[in-house]
């Protein structure tokens, strides 16, 4: 047993002075009493959970040339070719997390203009939503013929190839490895020692290899796509299979896209554009796959940012789950709900998986969502109080952009807009306890209380801009 004593400890949704607790087989259990503790600690916090986000492909991004700090397209394209000339990285070359609304011509580069700067070397850029692309000729030919949403004259690549590049153009399986065990020392480093993960069936071997040699540390709750629910039905395999470090999540669904790429779809058009983005399924069709998660108890994870996006999930769940929502459901983002979702998800009992960090990014009075939508929608977006009002089930993540929890919870306690801000205790509960609640596992970890695991992290300060000193798994320090 090892007796720890904190100057300020997050227990029950609120900051405790003194706080003395104890780990013991990797488990937190009470204090015995008169003892003195063997380590002091500053401000202590459940582990942290992010509820949405992509550790391996993160760790893969990481390593690959990044665009986020270039601040018009000419920077882009010299920082493109410069690149291209070093020759440091194997064809194609895929450069991340572009964001166009962060250049100052406010506009994406030309497959014409990418060409100019990388000759024959196959380039695509990926935007940082993940949803949109460009590629040069050269990574055009590479492509299939009639891949959709493939824009050949324009290189312009939608939601198929962005979304899938790594199966379009698929890593290594040592380099997926890598990949995972790169983006966890960064997690662990943040505070994060549970995540909510999405890959395919490779990506979960990989993960089963790693926990299998003892190099896997972080808690994984891996969600798959679509495109392999028919192989988790076929095994018979549902949702929460698995053990502590590494269990099965449920099956992702893409609603609609994103704003930063047009296609999060609205009822209405786009401010500068006549698009009013892109809806992937209508209420029947997404209601048959409502219906064969339910027969195989899977949990849903539907990707919903747009308002008709949301309402058609909201419309089809309210058909289909008349005995209300026992495999719990989410939609993911939720970006743009009117108050009538929100009052429909609250009686639903649909869980929301938000991304605060959104707000921080792209919420602003000058930022992208007001931008492209005007200010009514705008007005809409990432409503945090009000939900949390309406006694919504709210869970964050950070969707990795960026990861860090700080960067989350400063985006949702100082929202632009003052009704929708929350405290600093509520992120902090959204991004602990509720997290693991979200993968059903609210009985075994996300509080600071006998029986959980003693997953926890030490901050330095009670504010948003803290920083994290180290960070515990079963009681055992992995980081700091």
């Amino acid at each position: 047993m090892k007796i720890f004593k904190a100057k300020y400890a997050f227990v029950n949704g609120e900051f405790v002075k003194d706080f003395t607790f104890a780990v013991d087989n990797g488990f937190f259990v009470e204090p015995p009493e008169f003892e003195k503790p063997d380590e002091e600690l500053k401000i202590v916090l459940p582990g942290f959970i992010d509820a949405h986000t992509h550790l391996w492909q993160y760790g893969l991004f990481v390593s690959r040339p990044n665009l986020k700090e270039t601040k018009s397209i000419d920077e882009a394209l010299e920082f493109i070719s410069e690149t291209i000339k070093r020759g440091s990285y194997s064809p194609p070359v895929i450069f991340e997390e572009f964001d166009q609304s962060r250049w100052k011509e406010n506009r994406f580069i030309t497959k014409k203009e990418l060409d100019r700067v990388t000759g024959n070397t196959p380039v695509i850029l990926r935007r940082v939503c993940g949803h949109i692309a460009i590629a040069n000729s050269a990574a055009l030919k590479l492509l299939p013929r009639k891949t959709p949403g493939v824009d050949s004259k324009s290189g312009l690549l939608v939601e198929e190839v962005p979304l899938k590049i790594n199966e379009y153009f698929p890593p290594q399986f040592e380099e997926i490895k890598l990949a995972i065990l790169t983006a966890q020392e960064e997690m662990l480093s943040l505070g994060i020692t549970s995540v909510h993960e999405f890959g395919n069936t490779r990506v979960f071997k990989a993960y089963q290899e790693l926990d299998a040699a003892g190099l896997l540390k972080i808690r994984v709750y891996l969600n798959f796509y679509l495109e392999d629910m028919e192989k988790l039905v076929d095994l018979g395999i549902h949702s929460s299979f698995g053990n502590e470090r590494l269990r099965i999540g449920g099956i992702k669904v893409f609603m609609d896209g994103s704003v930063g790429g047009r296609t999060a779809a609205f009822f209405d058009e786009y401010v500068d554009t006549k698009t009013k983005g892109k809806l992937f399924y209508n209420v029947d069709e997404f209601g048959k796959i409502v219906e064969k998660a339910q027969e195989a108890s899977l949990q849903l994870l539907v990707h919903a940012i747009g308002t008709r996006a949301i309402r058609t999930a909201l419309d089809t769940f309210k058909n289909t789950l008349p005995g209300g929502n026992y495999l719990r459901h989410r939609i993911e983002h939720f970006e743009f709900p009117e108050d009538g979702d929100i009052k429909l998800a609250r009686v639903m009992g649909i869980l929301i998986s938000a991304q605060p960090n959104f707000v921080k990014r792209w919420g602003g009075q000058e930022g992208m969502y007001r931008a492209y939508l005007g200010e009514r929608r705008w007005k809409l977006n990432n409503p945090f109080g009000k939900m949390l009002n309406h006694g919504l089930k709210v869970a964050f993540g950070s969707d990795a952009m960026p990861p860090s929890p700080s960067y989350g919870i400063s985006g949702a306690i100082n929202h632009p807009i003052p009704e929708y801000r929350i405290s600093f205790e509520q992120a902090i509960d959204l991004y602990t306890r509720q997290g693991a609640y979200f993968s059903f596992e609210e009985d075994i970890k996300g509080e600071i209380k006998p029986g959980m695991v003693a997953d926890f992290v030490e901050i330095d300060r009670i504010s948003e801009d803290f920083e994290v000193h180290s960070t515990f798994i079963n009681g055992r320090r992995v980081s700091g």
